[in-house]
């Protein structure tokens, strides 16, 4: 199990190995998937991510100056 205790600073190749690894082989099972009811839906809400960040920090500081206000 040592091979999992991976430095992230400073950069270390088991790191990066595993996250650039899993990450492609995430990508090749979701290919496989590519056809099915779903994948346009995840793909219709990875389009438009900073939108959903900057609506979070919006929805994020209304909630912030209401509490606040009670």
């Amino acid at each position: 199990m040592s091979f999992l205790a991976l430095t992230k600073y400073p950069l270390s190749l088991l790191f990066l190995m595993l996250t650039v690894g899993s990450g492609c082989l995430l990508l090749a099972l979701c290919e496989k998937f590519e056809d099915s009811k779903v994948m346009p839906k995840l793909a219709m809400l990875g389009g438009a991510p900073m939108f959903y960040y900057i609506l979070h920090l919006y929805t994020l500081k209304l909630l912030y100056n209401i509490a606040m206000l009670l």
